[in-house]
């Protein structure tokens, strides 16, 4: 039998052995808008628990636009005319920024953000990136984080954010209030947001927001930032929009969140032998710090020490520096633990290394990807594999009647465990 999985800009076909025949676990797909300039312009005018959003622009001097960086397949080329023709009915286009909200990434280069805005929108906007060094704190949320923000944010009068909702192994669900904390806030911030604290909670997990010290810290901070405006955003088939909620940061996000469990949860059963994900596909699975989270999303369907077998391209590499040599000083959960505990420790990303460190407690974790170093990757604690195959049958050895998952779509899918 055969089976695909998201890899880099298509996808990967995965030969099982005879005799196995596995579960393909993959979310429903929403049926993208027929209309979405007419959807989007809708929700701007009739948005959720706030004026429209050319009613909040009457008497304000400037605005910026808080946006996801390269790593989001969020098409904003659609989104932002007619967001910008609502601004635009008391502020002029000089006034207005484009901020992307990069959080600890790097910054959007200009080819990028041609693509993401689409040409001729790159050049009729401002747009910058954030830079997670250069922050202002303004006060502390009300876990102690530092709320520093990005100096163009603090400038701005209007405050609007363009975020993509999807299921998110931490915030419970990315977009709304994720696009200031982590988005636009300083590198100071970090240690208590990402710190092992909230990383370890129970409830800082994938579809949960309630009783999420994450999702009520980055809220806090969000509303903190004077954010006066959100427009969620879900994709379906093609990557293309599936719904839009617009308007007060929380409940619209909520709706959005709301929405999308319903097409993106996957119940299925647990204790797999072995569960076959990817990173995604791009743009996502361009790093292996952001494929971490395919790891982290097939994990809790498998047995004690099961396999999981990663496929994701990492046209880019591993990650940031800091990552890659978090990852070499911590080789297990425990000594990542022992130096996270040391006072003026916290390294930038250190919380993918401890959500990977957390899934490879449980099971082993086999790699394919054609950009990876193999060396490196055993290094890591990871085991390298020159095909899926190679994966499929180490991680198989000695199973007499394996169970198998594949989720193809990685960590687009939510998927849990079911019980009795």
């Amino acid at each position: 039998m055969e089976a695909r999985v998201a890899y880099g800009p298509g996808s990967l076909s995965l030969k099982l052995p005879a005799g196995v025949a596995p579960d393909i676990l993959d979310a429903e797909e929403p049926l993208p808008l027929a209309d979405p300039a007419h959807a989007i312009a809708a929700a701007l005018a009739s948005p959720i628990d706030s004026p429209p959003l050319a009613d909040l622009a009457e008497g304000r001097s400037s605005a910026v636009i808080l946006v996801p960086d390269a790593t989001r397949p969020l098409p904003l080329s659609v989104i932002l005319p007619p967001i910008l023709e609502s601004l635009e009915t008391s502020i002029p286009r000089d006034k207005i920024v484009v901020l992307f909200a990069t959080g600890m990434h790097r910054p959007v280069r200009e080819e990028e953000a041609a693509r993401l805005l689409g040409d001729d929108l790159a050049r009729a906007v401002r747009w910058t990136s954030h830079d997670c060094e250069k922050a202002r704190t303004i006060g502390r949320a009300p876990r102690g984080t530092p709320i520093a923000l990005n100096e163009v944010l603090l400038a701005a009068d209007l405050r609007v954010a363009i975020g993509l909702v999807e299921p998110h192994l931490l915030a419970g669900f990315s977009g709304g209030r994720k696009l200031v904390a982590p988005g636009v806030i300083g590198l100071e911030a970090m240690p208590v947001l990402h710190g092992p604290e909230i990383i370890g909670h129970p409830k800082a997990r994938a579809g949960i927001l309630d009783g999420n010290p994450f999702h009520e810290e980055a809220l806090a901070i969000a509303r903190a930032a004077g954010l006066d405006f959100a427009v969620n955003v879900t994709i379906g088939e093609g990557r293309k929009i599936a719904g839009v909620w617009a308007g007060e940061i929380d409940r619209s996000h909520r709706a959005a969140s709301s929405a999308l469990e319903r097409s993106a949860r996957v119940s299925a059963e647990g204790e797999r032998d072995l569960v076959i994900t990817s990173g995604g596909g791009a743009p996502l699975d361009a790093t292996f710090y952001q494929s971490v989270k395919g790891i982290v999303g097939a994990e809790p369907l498998a047995r004690e020490r099961g396999a999981v077998l990663l496929c994701a391209s990492c046209g880019e590499g591993w990650g940031s520096e800091s990552f890659v040599s978090l990852l070499e000083e911590a080789r297990d959960l425990s000594s990542f633990l022992a130096w996270a505990a040391r006072p003026g420790s916290f390294r930038k990303d250190q919380w993918m290394v401890q959500h990977l460190r957390e899934a490879m407690e449980k099971v082993e974790v086999y790699l394919f990807s054609e950009h990876l170093d193999a060396e490196r990757a055993r290094a890591f604690g990871l085991r390298p594999v020159a095909s899926p195959e190679e994966g499929i049958e180490k991680a198989l050895a000695g199973v007499s009647e394996p169970s198998v998952a594949v989720i193809p779509r990685g960590p687009y899918t939510w998927a849990i465990p079911s019980r009795g």
